[in-house]
């Protein structure tokens, strides 16, 4: 099979697999030859996501994974899924990585747009920070949803935006080997307490129903105490 064929085979493959009003339109000449499980997109591909919301790419790619939807496009494993409160916004995306670092650079026919991005793929319980044309704009740490969103509303002219994938220094690595094991400690202080309420009534005092909701009140102030706790270590390490 010549490149010429495998190009025409890989744009097959992309219409086939859009989604509802999702759509790709692009050219077979120059594109890159895709290797093995591999999907070759050039510069001129225009991805239509649906809502007036449109995306190409500053150079030619390869990508493992790709799929395009009505308000998503999947590069990888990053979901992005953009919407714009009126005209039209077109994004140029110029890189991305499997941490779910992407950076793109976005404008909009009309100047006041707002625009709002949802960034899904992100890695768990991970650090990123949210630069625009440059300058970083917010620290975050992803939680268990590996998600993220952020609008801008204007004034609108080609702005760059990143989500930077932040690598653990070794004070975070160790600080979170130390939260999981306070967090553990916390967990188990807290089962002991619930099972020592639990029993001490049975074998030391008569069973009434007050003493029952004075044990119940005991217990669920060990479990915020001890989430509150793992909250604060959390927050102090990590944020």
């Amino acid at each position: 099979m010549d490149s010429k064929t495998s190009v025409k085979l890989v744009s097959l493959f992309l219409v086939s697999s859009v989604s509802l009003l999702g759509y790709v339109s692009m050219s077979t000449l120059g594109a890159p030859t895709p290797t093995a499980g591999m999907v070759a997109i050039d510069d001129s591909t225009l991805i239509y996501q649906g809502n007036n919301v449109n995306y190409t790419f500053a150079t030619d790619a390869v990508i493992s994974r790709f799929a395009v939807g009505y308000n998503y496009i999947e590069l990888g494993n990053v979901r992005i899924n953009s919407t714009v409160s009126t005209g039209y916004v077109s994004s140029i995306i110029s890189k991305w990585d499997d941490h779910g670092s992407i950076e793109w650079t976005a404008n909009t026919s009309n100047p006041s747009a707002n625009v709002i991005y949802s960034i899904s793929g992100l890695t768990v319980f991970t650090r990123y920070e949210m630069l625009r044309d440059s300058v970083a704009i917010e620290h975050f740490t992803t939680d268990v949803t590996g998600a993220y969103s952020f609008n801008y509303s204007g004034p609108w002219s080609p702005h760059t935006f990143e989500i930077r994938y932040l690598a653990p220094t070794i004070a975070q690595q160790m600080g979170l080997t130390y939260a999981y094991l306070i967090y553990e400690i916390l967990i188990i202080g807290v089962l002991v307490g619930i099972v020592g309420e639990a029993i001490y009534p049975l074998k030391h005092e008569k069973i009434t129903m007050d003493l029952l909701t004075q044990r119940l009140i005991h217990m669920a102030i060990y479990i915020v105490i001890a989430l509150a706790l793992f909250d604060a270590i959390y927050v102090i390490m990590f944020t």
